[in-house]
């Protein structure tokens, strides 16, 4: 009940404040819905136009009674205003339109009840909009009209056409509007009433429309008791809303349509939830109408998982699942300059600590979001799946307080960060050519990325689901990392063999950030260790020595094959997986395959293949003898020893 609670709170907050848009934050009673028609009327209820609506101008907020906001099954309510043909259109059935299967004994109740439904509306509120649109659909004309306007396409025998061939449909706007296996006689219509007297003719634009509706759809809820989230007794609603992550959504955070089976039977007598939890009407509403603008405007979706991270007084937020190369641009400063800053007191070469860097970047990052957040702020961090079309869970769900959410959000970005491999374009703004040049960027990595980097770009949607669901704790409870996933990471990037360089690369930082984020945040005082991010040269650990070992040899090859004009992979990539299981026999081998290619360097880039040799001897000279015939497997450090040499050594080249 707390998240209904908090939703309904941030619909109030978001409504009250001046400084947000809200635009696309529905009323109380309306739902989104892609409407594939738009039918222009005058002020006394006569056709005038009608046209197809495209993709960009098709959803559109309608109002909705309790019943049809949630309606499912076969004998469908109908919405008040804005509905589907065979809702609307009185001489639907006349055109061969077929109805729902619970209406086939009176193909006319739909209709029917629209008519009644609007009548009692525009009768308890009398609005000019309402008044067109009633006289004009109790003409029972609206099928007519749209036929004789090309709007609707009907065949020889004057039916509605229900299938058509690619030629059929061509010249036909109506076919790219529908879904694909959907027929015009699907088609939803929305209403425009063009008169002086109006000022806004569009029925769903109309702000005294959506105040009167408010008004009556409550009224039409005729159970009342007592709200569990507001704590006050007005209507209690029974059928909740649908659409939150998307328009067309038909699953439920709350339902129980099944009277036959065991949905709630064996605990409760009814289905409308009053006897476990009542909710009322006008707060489940604005709960819902809530979370799914939250979804809309800064929800994180992998496959039908959904992740939202919101204020309850609507402040800005920083996204806790983005990686942090997203949150902010980071500056790249022009090669080999040495770039300074001042920052608070003292002064840091960034050249040669990227890891000092992107920490006081991050603290300056953290405190602008401090100074507008209230340290006492609500912040709300929900997960939401679907198990099946029709049902909704809460799969994830934290309340935070503005100052614990910061400082959890910080932890995560300086614990699990690493240089990242990004593209953009070579120039400003989008690249006309499609050209894109390479950069690395200090960054934390991103759920998804984590997933792809463990399981292959190709894994399925629900184990990147589960590998996310598995992260976010991570990030906002402060949990460790799971190992395993470390332990794949480094497993993938050790045999790079079968990615492609691109990925590889891509996985290499993701790999490092996790590898130095677990150690960061080891539950065992005594096993933390902090590594950095720049290259230590006075790292005796075996591990990252003979990391650092293979990213020489692999340079000096990759060099003496450029020189030689050939394109292929070193011996050093070749042989990384076996290198990582065995590495004191598999650097021998590496050693011996690196002669020809250091006498091929001997001939034509002395100086560099001296520089490359000393290297070699400054590494050796730091390894323990017993350690270095060790043939135990090398853990991932090995990658952070790796990764840190070959930076060094291809800006070495970068700024000869």
């Amino acid at each position: 009940m707390s998240w209904i609670q908090k939703l309904s709170d941030t619909y109030d907050q978001v409504k009250k404040s001046p400084s947000i848009t809200s635009d696309a934050l529905l009323p109380v009673g309306y739902i989104n819905s892609q409407v594939n028609i738009e039918v222009c009327i005058d002020g006394s209820g006569e056709f005038l136009r009608a046209r197809v609506l495209e993709d960009d101008d098709a959803l559109t907020p309608i109002p909705c009674t309790e019943g049809s906001a949630g309606r499912a099954g076969s004998r469908p309510t109908s919405h008040s205003l804005c509905d589907k043909l065979q809702y609307v259109a009185g001489d639907f059935d006349a055109y061969g339109g077929a109805v729902t299967s619970g209406f086939k004994k009176n193909p006319k109740e739909p209709f029917e009840h629209y008519i009644d439904l609007l009548a009692r509306w525009c009768g308890t509120y009398p609005d000019p909009l309402l008044e067109a649109v009633l006289a004009y659909v109790k003409k029972e004309r609206l099928i007519r009209d749209l036929v004789a306007h090309k709007v609707l396409p009907i065949d020889t025998d004057g039916m509605l056409v229900k299938r058509a061939d690619k030629e059929a449909k061509i010249g036909w706007p109506i076919w790219k509007s529908l879904v694909q296996s959907q027929s015009p006689e699907a088609a939803s219509v929305r209403w425009v009433v063009e008169s002086v007297d109006i000022q806004e003719p569009r029925v769903w634009k109309s702000q005294m429309l959506q105040a009167s509706w408010a008004e009556h759809s409550l009224s039409l809820v005729s159970r009342h008791d007592l709200c569990m989230a507001s704590g006050i007794e007005t209507s209690i609603s029974s059928n909740h809303p649908k659409g939150i992550r998307y328009s067309s959504d038909k699953a439920k955070l709350i339902s129980a349509n099944d009277g036959q089976g065991f949905t709630f039977r064996g605990r409760f007598t009814d289905k409308t939830g009053a006897q476990a939890c009542g909710v009322g009407s006008e707060v489940t509403q604005k709960a819902h109408n809530a979370l799914a603008w939250l979804i809309a405007r800064q929800g994180v979706r992998t496959d039908t998982q959904v992740f939202v991270c919101w204020a309850v007084s609507g402040a800005s937020l920083p996204k806790p699942l983005a990686p942090a190369n997203d949150i902010w641009a980071e500056e790249i400063p022009d090669k080999g300059a040495t770039v300074a800053i001042e920052d608070e007191g003292f002064t840091v070469d960034y050249s040669r600590d990227a890891g000092q860097r992107f920490a006081l970047k991050l603290r300056r990052f953290i405190k602008g979001y401090a100074d507008r957040i209230s340290p006492t702020e609500d912040i709300v961090v929900m997960g939401l799946d679907a198990a099946t079309p029709g049902r909704m869970s809460i799969i994830y769900y934290r309340e935070l307080l503005g100052s614990e959410f910061l400082e959890r959000l910080e932890a995560w970005h300086w614990s699990a960060v690493w240089w990242q491999r990004y593209t953009r374009p070579l120039s400003q703004g989008t690249s006309k050519n499609g050209k894109t040049e390479v950069v690395w960027r200090v960054s934390s990595p991103s759920p998804k990325g984590i997933a792809e980097t463990a399981f292959g770009l190709r894994l399925d949607d629900s184990l990147k689901k589960a590998t996310v669901e598995r992260l976010v704790p991570c990030i906002i409870d402060g949990r460790q990392i799971p190992w395993d996933l470390v332990a794949r990471c480094v497993g993938r990037v050790s045999n790079r063999v079968g990615m492609e360089r691109w990925a590889w690369e891509k996985s290499l930082g993701i790999a490092c950030a996790l590898y130095r984020g677990f150690f960061i945040r080891h539950f065992d005082l005594e096993k933390r260790r902090e590594y950095s991010m720049a290259l230590d040269d006075e790292c005796t650990n075996r591990d990252y020595l003979y990391g650092r070992l293979l990213a020489i040899a692999e340079h000096v090859e990759g060099i003496a094959l450029y020189a030689g004009g050939e394109s292929r992979p070193t011996t050093a990539e070749r042989l990384m997986q076996r290198f990582s299981d065995r590495p004191f026999s598999t650097w021998l081998t590496i050693e011996k395959a690196l002669q020809p290619y250091m006498q091929r360097l001997h001939n034509i880039r002395p100086g560099f293949l001296v520089n490359m040799n000393r290297c070699l001897d400054d590494v050796h000279a730091l390894f323990d003898p017993v350690d270095y015939t060790c043939e135990t497997r090398l853990s991932g450090e090995y990658l952070l020893g790796y990764h840190c040499q070959r930076r060094v050594l291809k800006k070495r080249v970068d700024n000869a």
